[in-house]
């Protein structure tokens, strides 16, 4: 194995079944981030997993449909539903929208042209929007931009564990969106 993998895994991350590639890298190169993610994700996926397979389905499904409906609402963003065409590979928990180009409407954003979209959103903008402040000052994050092709990409929404357990109080055991 490359000595350059040391930075980025250790033994422990590597199963017995690969003595060779174990052998290889150092014991003291434990990917601790990698570590501490894993750890924050069990802590998140216990009371979800808690919720019934069924609500959680449902609850996304709504939560999906809502998004859509959303972006399908305002003429500058389009719902790109070719990502998802492939039903096998459809995820209920992400959604992904291009943004229409100002100087041309039946263009959309490329991804380059996105990572400014979704740096602009983590950003309080209020001074720029000032009889939008309140919306304006508010921090979003949002999923990186996808390269479709050098002249589109998308942003993608995703639903998270802790907005679904949110989403399910929220709706305090119904499904109503309005």
């Amino acid at each position: 194995m490359p000595m350059g993998l040391n930075t980025f895994m250790g033994r422990s991350e590597v199963p017995p079944s690969l003595p060779l590639w174990r052998d290889s890298l150092a014991q003291e190169s434990t990917n601790y981030g990698l570590a501490l993610r894993w750890s924050m994700s069990l802590a998140e996926m216990a009371p979800t997993l808690a919720i019934p397979a069924e609500q959680r389905n449902e609850l996304t499904k709504a939560w999906r449909q809502k998004v859509i409906d959303m972006l399908q609402a305002m003429p500058q963003l389009d719902y790109y539903k070719a990502i998802h065409t492939d039903v096998s590979k459809i995820s209920d928990s992400i959604v992904s929208f291009r943004i229409r180009r100002v100087d041309d409407p039946d263009r959309f954003y490329n991804k380059a042209e996105l990572q400014k979209v979704f740096k602009a959103m983590t950003e309080d903008r209020s001074e720029f929007f000032p009889m939008e402040k309140e919306i304006a000052s508010r921090k979003c994050f949002i999923g990186q931009p996808v390269k479709i092709n050098n002249e589109q990409g998308v942003l993608r929404i995703a639903l998270g564990s802790d907005s679904l357990r949110q989403l399910r109080e929220d709706f305090d055991g119904t499904l109503q969106t309005d």
